[in-house]
């Protein structure tokens, strides 16, 4: 009797730490987390797989807060958190801009964990491979870049996305899937603007 009664305590027990653990990782934590990781001191770099309407493409992207550079093919893009450089290779031409935070969203889709609680019901969902969580970022209220919904994974161990899926408003959808992440020591000062004299630029558009 009291054999079984020890076992049901510790089942007792095991069940609630679980049940714990299972409220501790709501979908706030798990963005929270991840936004932390690509908003570290230091810095995160991805490199990833997209999917659209507009043809499949590998790019490498390093991430620091908000700074962001990347690199996909015949496109070089660099935003210091105010100012974005787009560098397209083949015509040899740099379009300088100040995107706005839904604007951002056409070179990194990552960009949607910025500000993501004003911005963004965030529910957590099954169907997540072992190892990882799900999130699905839903707009508050219409989106500027009409985002329908979003619907990302995060690997638990490590806190980086795997995933990213967008559905826009017009029935286009953008598949992201990370290959592999890394973390990166602090980048040097000027890591995320464009240097002119590192390129053969023939003609530069401000649309500032």
């Amino acid at each position: 009797m009291n054999h079984g009664y020890r076992t049901l305590t510790l089942l007792l027990c095991l069940l609630l730490g679980l049940m714990a653990e299972a409220q501790h990782n709501t979908a706030d934590d798990i963005l929270r987390r991840c936004s932390a990781e690509l908003g570290s001191t230091g810095a995160a770099q991805m490199d990833f797989t997209i999917r659209g309407n507009g043809g499949d493409f590998d790019g490498c992207i390093t991430v620091s807060g908000k700074a962001f550079a990347m690199v996909i093919p015949g496109v070089r893009v660099w935003f210091d958190g105010k100012t974005q450089w787009t560098l397209m290779e083949e015509n040899k031409s740099v379009s300088i801009s100040e995107p706005t935070l839904d604007e951002l969203m056409e070179s990194n889709p990552f960009i949607i964990l910025d500000n993501y609680a004003s911005r963004y019901k965030a529910m957590r969902v099954d169907g997540a491979p072992e190892g990882c969580s799900r999130v699905v970022l839903t707009p508050q209220g219409k989106s500027a870049a009409g985002i329908v919904k979003a619907t990302l994974t995060v690997k638990d161990k490590t806190g980086f996305p795997t995933a990213l899926n967008i559905v826009f408003d017009n029935g286009a959808e953008i598949q992201a899937s990370v290959k592999a992440a890394r973390k990166l020591p602090k980048p040097r000062a000027g890591a995320f603007r464009f240097k002119a004299a590192d390129y053969d630029v023939l003609e530069t558009v401000d649309l500032r």
